[in-house]
């Protein structure tokens, strides 16, 4: 009788630990799922200071499993942001790239930081979840973006497809965005309708400095004066810019622009001409809108290779 209460208590006690080892590979694969918000750079985890580590115990994997992952249609509609946030008993919390950047962090130093818990997906992981998420942004973009947010892009799409992939990888406007892919897709489309107004005609060229793509003789001539410049990076890796508006070259221009628009405007009232006296004004606002779009290129190229760097 004792022996078979033994091989019974055995038995049950085997299957519980087999139960726990099936609930934690579901709970790992949980976790590793980009829905959930794996870091498409590095994977990296932190677990919160006030938990402990995840253990095999049924309660943490059970309310691991009860999160679900929620449809596309769901992270389409009222989510603002398309990485669901694990439950806190899962204690894993994500540590973004350029989040951690911006708020004087950065990534963790040492492989017990950046990998608390052991997981490390291995290099084909992290290529297939960052192919996932930039599918993803494309989704959101077809599905969510409005047609007048998007129009710059989707001509830039068809244009210069290359030039996407090389100028505006999906995973930079990710990383900006603390990996919410909504946000991430919002702000790539606005980058390039921020790009087709500046640049205008150039806006699909290459961006360098070779004279002919995206940035002109005279912008070049302006990068060159010191409008802008880098400056050495921070104590924290931080890269900073510097703009002296003195050194913009169209500045000079704008002066004898308006001088010559007030001149004329005088000419014109004085002569009471009605067809001169509307066309005076109408230039110099002209003219100034085109020169504050040319002040906007030299920042913009400066912002643009920052942005290359993930660590930026």
């Amino acid at each position: 009788m004792e022996e078979e209460t033994i091989a019974s208590l055995l038995l049950l006690q085997q299957q519980q630990v087999q139960q726990q080892q099936q609930l934690m590979q579901q709970t790992h694969g949980v976790i590793q799922d980009p829905t959930l918000g794996v870091a498409a750079r590095g994977g990296s985890w932190l677990a919160q200071p006030q938990q402990q580590p995840l253990s095999f115990t049924a309660s943490v994997a059970t309310t691991a499993l009860s999160a679900g992952v929620p449809n596309l249609a769901s992270q389409f509609g009222n989510s603002t942001n398309v990485f669901p946030y694990t439950p806190t008993s899962m204690v894993h919390t994500i540590q973004p790239n350029l989040g951690a950047a911006l708020d004087g962090g950065g990534w963790p130093l040492s492989e017990q930081e950046l990998y608390p818990h052991e997981i490390r997906p291995t290099a084909q992981q992290l290529e297939e979840l960052k192919r996932r998420s930039r599918q993803r942004v494309k989704d959101i973009i077809r599905l969510s973006v409005p047609q007048e947010e998007k129009t710059a892009y989707l001509e830039a799409l068809e244009t210069a497809p290359e030039l996407i992939k090389k100028e505006s990888d999906p995973m930079m406007f990710v990383r900006k965005c603390d990996y919410d892919l909504l946000a991430a897709a919002k702000m790539l489309c606005a980058y390039w309708k921020a790009r087709k107004a500046v640049f205008e005609e150039r806006a699909f060229l290459p961006m360098d400095l070779s004279g002919r793509g995206a940035m002109a003789e005279e912008d070049i001539l302006n990068l060159q004066a010191g409008f802008p410049a880098l400056l050495p990076r921070t104590q924290k890796g931080k890269q900073a810019m510097f703009i002296d508006r003195r050194q913009s070259m169209p500045e000079s221009i704008l002066r004898r622009s308006f001088s010559d628009s007030h001149r004329a405007k005088s000419a014109t009232q004085t002569s009471g001409s009605a067809s001169g006296n509307s066309a005076g004004p109408q230039q110099s606002e002209e003219e100034t809108a085109k020169l504050r779009k040319r002040r906007a290129r030299c920042p913009f190229y400066v912002c643009h290779l920052m942005a290359q760097e993930e660590q930026a």
